[in-house]
């Protein structure tokens, strides 16, 4: 039998039927919205029926709305900060998980409910959601604070406010214990609005230890918090540490052209690149060439908690060795005293430090700074989609098929190969498909195709989302340490 479909427009309403073969004429619904013809057992819906949202069979959780084929539950984003980690939904919702001394987890409290390390050492193995965030888009973790932006560009911050970069002064804050310093620190568990200059409103995020950055969607940057090595942009000598963000080159030469990205240093190198005009502009701490260029001609900072360095309160555009323009940037990460860049052509170009880790990934370890850009060269050419720098001097390199490539620091087994090296100067295929990912400071998070999260590495505070020693726990490089990381991926449970 034969059957064919007519459209009848009827008083602006389009009323769709099927014609049988014996003549006989059947409405099967109308043409609004795909939820007006859902039917109970019947896969007819995936753009908004909770019970087959994206495709059929796909259930949402429990509470959950289906929007253009998204869970509210599924995850958008994963974050990786220096012992907290976190988890975006497509609904708008964060959870985070790891350490919490000092509120980084943005749940209201600074405890645990178990301890990590000590006694004084609050954790949270399982996801927990973070206080009153209902609609955010992005999120950024850095050392011991994080912030997030909405949909409509606001940005909130949480964590440790020591050096105000949470984006507001500490007479309101709570006093916590912090476990590196022995002493009391200004701190905030709910997240906090920041307000931008101008109006202004974020696109993305990116922070550092005792910093925070916004790139605003008139693409401008603004930074705010510990100014010590110009990580802000500024001139020391303007602000030595500010509540207020401060728009970066409003005190010197500005970028060439708009900004499309920025990044940062999760933990112990406070420097930021941007890419402005497919190019890579640099500020901040340059002792060891990290902002792509010769350490010995820059001036020198000095103070806490890395002493004098050299540095630059500017954005620097990085040339090649021979002084050339450096260009056709795509995206760029940034990790401890390095970085690296992925060019339009897909190859991969990284600069700064090489020791201890091969964070260059060259093949062998350079001992000796080279502060100019060099291709990577040891995976397929011309064939990288996508780039991801960590804190912890690892890099990850996804190529056009969908496999992922790793090199750099492993003692933690943070590249996720099976294996505790220490070092790996190398690119490695790691076998392990992506379509997202997060390098922390000790450990790797990956967001799959299929929606799952999967996370290893360094887990003294839990950042893999189960209790330190459990698991398949393992020592780290060379035997050394608590049994507190696992170099084998796991999938993360506890996320709604």
């Amino acid at each position: 039998m034969i059957a064919r479909r007519l459209e009848l427009m009827i008083g602006g309403l389009i009323v769709a039927m099927t014609v049988a073969g014996c003549g006989k004429v059947q409405a099967v619904g109308d043409a609004g919205p795909p939820s007006d013809a859902a039917t109970e057992g019947v896969c007819n819906d995936t753009q908004s029926d909770p019970d087959n949202c994206g495709s059929c069979g796909h259930a949402c959780g429990a509470g959950f709305t289906c929007a253009s084929g998204r869970c509210g539950n599924d995850v958008a984003e994963v974050v990786g900060g220096t012992n907290h980690s976190c988890a975006v939904l497509h609904g708008g919702a964060v959870y985070c998980w790891g350490e919490n001394e000092l509120g980084q987890l943005g749940d209201g409290g600074i405890t645990g409910p178990e301890y990590c390390r000590s006694s004084a050492d609050p954790c949270r193995p399982a996801p927990a959601v973070v206080s009153g965030l209902i609609d955010v888009v992005h999120v950024s973790a850095a050392f011991d604070h994080s912030c997030a932006i909405e949909r409509d560009g606001s940005v909130l911050c949480w964590g440790v406010n020591s050096s105000l970069e949470l984006g507001h002064e500490t007479s309101a804050d709570l006093s916590c214990m912090s476990i590196i310093t022995k002493t009391a620190v200004p701190c905030n568990p709910v997240p906090t609005r920041v307000p931008l200059p101008d109006g202004a409103k974020a696109l993305a995020v990116a922070v550092g230890r005792g910093y925070s950055c916004v790139l605003s969607r008139t693409n401008d940057v603004y930074c705010w918090g510990d100014n010590t090595y110009g990580q802000l942009g500024v001139a020391p000598a303007t602000t030595l540490g500010t509540s207020t963000p401060q728009k970066v080159g409003s005190t010197s030469t500005p970028f060439a052209a708009p900004v499309t990205q920025i990044s940062t240093d999760h933990n112990s190198s406070p420097h930021v690149c941007a890419v402005s005009g497919r190019q890579v502009w640099c500020w901040g701490a340059n002792y060891l060439g990290g902002n792509g260029h010769d350490p010995t001609t820059d001036p020198v900072c000095s103070g806490l908690p890395l002493g004098s360095l050299a540095c630059n309160f500017a954005p620097q555009v990085i040339k090649t060795e021979q002084g050339g323009p450096f260009d056709n940037i795509v995206s760029i990460g940034v990790g401890r005293e390095f970085g690296c860049a992925r060019k339009t052509d897909a190859t991969i170009w990284c600069w700064g430090a090489d020791d201890p880790w091969g964070s260059r990934g060259q093949g062998t370890i350079d001992v000796d700074t080279n502060p100019f850009p060099v291709q990577v060269t040891m995976f397929p050419p011309n064939n990288v989609t996508a780039l991801y720098v960590g804190g912890g001097n690892a890099v990850f390199v996804v190529d056009a098929s969908g496999a992922t490539w790793a090199w750099g620091r492993n003692n933690y087994g943070l590249l996720g190969n099976g294996t505790v090296t220490g070092a790996e100067p190398t690119p490695k295929l790691t076998g392990f498909g992506a379509s997202q990912m997060s390098v922390g400071e000790g450990s790797t998070l990956a967001l799959k195709p299929d929606g799952t999260v999967w996370v290893w590495g360094d887990n003294s505070e839990a950042q893999l989302g189960h209790t330190p020693a459990t698991a398949g726990d393992q020592a780290p490089a060379a035997g050394t340490g608590a049994i507190e990381c696992n170099s084998q991926p796991a999938q993360l449970q506890g996320l709604p």
